[in-house]
């Protein structure tokens, strides 16, 4: 009786230790640095050219949070993503941008699980530019003709 106790205990203590460590391991931010060659926007913030972290912050929702830190500045954002399957074959710590003309947005960033990429939810400015590139390609690509 007391041998299986013992077992018993000794189960408890093993799976405890496991849930304790995987749970822990989930909560690691994980987080990358990267050279920024041009100004960029994260969400609706204009950030300057420079070295970043990109740290994903653990959370178990859809959508994830990443803190933007330049390094050796002031320069600070933290915007909403939303876990997709990683299609495209990002790399971890790969950080890609959309280009619009001269002005960049962050568009998504590989960190933690590569299977996903973190795809950073679109701002006013970004989508309100979208719709007007895309008005101005249908009117030149639909000429009218007057009559």
């Amino acid at each position: 009786m007391l041998k299986r106790s013992f077992q018993m205990l000794a189960v408890s203590v093993i799976a405890l230790c496991a849930l304790t460590a995987s749970a822990s391991a989930q909560a690691v931010a994980v987080s990358t640095r990267v050279n920024v060659d041009f100004d960029f926007y994260a969400g609706k913030k204009l950030m300057p050219a420079g070295e970043y972290e990109f740290r994903l912050m653990p959370n178990h929702q859809t959508t994830r949070l990443v803190q933007i830190r330049q390094i050796g500045g002031d320069a600070f954002a933290t915007i909403s993503s939303v876990s997709n399957l990683n299609r495209k074959g990002a790399k971890p710590g790969d950080v890609v941008f959309n280009k619009y003309g001269d002005q960049h947005y962050l568009a998504r960033v590989q960190l933690g699980d590569s299977t996903y990429v973190h795809d950073v939810i679109k701002s006013k400015s970004e989508r309100k530019l979208l719709k007007t590139i895309v008005a101005n390609n249908n009117q030149a690509n639909n000429p009218t003709t007057g009559q």
